[in-house]
């Protein structure tokens, strides 16, 4: 159970938040492990987490409980407006984005994670109503997402057109009220060139399926632009009157409903008489074709250098993030890398500088040194490693030649170093040297090396109440 499920079992009087006292907190922590035992969704790490943010977080606690989409969300009611009363708590919406990631932050990313997979995103449109209490770095999952599958859409898009089975969101309103509630200049000009292709698809063909209903859809998402808004209005309008779905007017048809049944009932007798002959038939007819297995078929065709790669990237990233500081031996420390230099040789290889102008530049304004590793998306979802960047404490650095396809992973820590521990999974230079990683890591620093991170624009990582903070127009603007 998440802290604010243990909240309503325990129907604590909301009032009394921030006013209990020791006798109160024991009394609750006795009361939940006795509940434990019955109950296997109590664990001592929810017990934990509860009376942390009960004494340590009570006005953020507060505030998600007067929050509509926050609480339905965290104990799956769907409890009206009526029943909160916002503006009875504080609204720091700075301290409530810690306390979102420090008790909901893997909730949050799980459903998003989900919806993107399936690319279903009715789920995602209500709960982006709070994003901006999201911690930054599920802020930046959830925009570079939404821009890899407009990114998508707009490729697959590209006359002569092919399979559109994997951008069907683009007839989904719920897609549209998603990136309506996310929205940012930069994500509303790629949704404009996404739809300026669909227009041209329309104008080609008056009556596609796909720029009918996409037409209908884009009418969940209110633009930014005033020539955008108008430009929706526009083609809602002139899809309706084109593209209609067949529907036959209602007749009685019940002797129909009887012979087909009747045939149903034959043909499943005869599929479970010849089940014990063929394990699985192989004779296929257009209505079986599907798209997914085709996509996948062709994916297994792919160099096996391709399709091994996310393996291999994330036993790097365990290599630099999940060891026992106890174990470290023959410690040495690399005291000659300057900001910019590429302190890895395994996957991650240096690059020459280029003289173009398309490069971001990210300043470190906190205490710590950190790695920036720059990766590009192929195929969609493979992440292929490109190069590094070492970033001391309180320097910038410029990224050359930043593909639109590239992402990073922050690394943060201090004594970058190449050092032994009893792990058996070393990477080892050509030199014969373990690879350098940080001596000294921080709690965020495996989830921030684990996400993704787009970087379009010049960016500035900081910290702030205790959380690291990444402040870039790909959020602000």
């Amino acid at each position: 159970m998440n802290i604010i499920q243990l909240f309503e079992k325990l129907t604590i009087d909301k009032s009394r938040i921030g006013t209990l006292t020791t006798d109160d907190f024991l009394t609750i922590e006795n009361l939940l492990n006795t509940e434990k035992e019955s109950n296997d969704s109590i664990t001592d790490i929810s017990i934990s987490n509860f009376l942390n943010a009960l004494k340590y977080h009570p006005e953020s606690f507060k505030a998600i409980l007067e929050n509509r989409v926050l609480y339905n969300f965290f104990t799956n009611k769907d409890k009206s407006r009526d029943y909160f009363k916002p503006e009875t708590v504080s609204n720091d919406v700075e301290k409530t984005k810690t306390f979102v990631g420090l008790f909901f932050g893997s909730e949050i990313k799980s459903l998003f994670k989900e919806s993107f997979e399936e690319n279903q995103f009715y789920k995602a449109s209500i709960l982006a109503e709070a994003f901006i209490y999201f911690p930054d770095t599920i802020a930046y999952y959830i925009l570079h997402e939404a821009k890899d599958r407009l990114d998508i859409a707009h490729s697959r898009l590209m006359p002569p057109y092919g399979d559109l089975s994997k951008i069907e969101y683009l007839k989904d309103a719920n897609f549209y009220a998603f990136l309506n509630k996310i929205k940012t200049p930069k994500l509303e000009e790629k949704l404009h060139s996404v739809f300026e292709l669909i227009i041209n698809m329309f104008n080609q063909n008056s009556y596609s399926e796909l720029a009918g209903k996409a037409f209908s859809a884009i009418g969940s998402y209110a633009a930014l632009d005033g020539n955008f808004a108008e430009k929706i209005r526009i083609y809602r309008d002139k899809g309706s009157q084109f593209y209609k779905p067949y529907s036959p007017r209602k007749k009685n048809r019940t002797w129909i409903y009887v012979v087909v049944g009747a045939f149903v009932l034959l043909r499943v007798g005869f599929f479970l008489s010849t089940n014990s002959f063929f394990n699985r038939s192989h004779d296929y007819n257009n209505d079986d074709y599907n798209y997914d297995e085709y996509y996948e078929e062709n994916n297994s065709n792919l160099d096996p250098y391709y399709t091994e790669m996310r393996f291999k990237i994330d036993s790097f990233h365990n290599f630099l993030s999940d060891f026992k500081a106890s174990e470290i031996k023959d410690f040495t420390i690399n005291s000659g890398l300057k900001s910019g230099d590429n302190p890895f040789e395994t996957f991650y290889q240096t690059v020459e500088k280029s003289e173009s102008n398309d490069y971001v530049k990210v300043k470190n304004n906190t205490a710590y040194d950190m790695v920036l590793l720059e990766n590009n998306i192929i195929y969609d979802s493979i992440k292929m490693p490109v190069t590094a960047y070492y970033l001391k404490a309180g320097e910038k650095v410029i990224l050359n030649s930043v593909a639109s396809n590239a992402v990073f992973n922050i690394y943060i820590g201090k004594n970058l170093a190449s050092f032994k521990t009893n792990e058996g999974n070393l990477f080892i230079t050509n030199k014969s040297t373990v690879e350098y990683r940080f001596k000294e890591l921080l709690p965020q620093t495996k989830e921030l090396l684990n996400a993704d991170f787009y970087f379009d624009d010049d960016v500035d990582i900081f910290f702030k109440n205790g959380d690291i903070k990444i402040d870039s127009k790909v959020i602000m603007d």
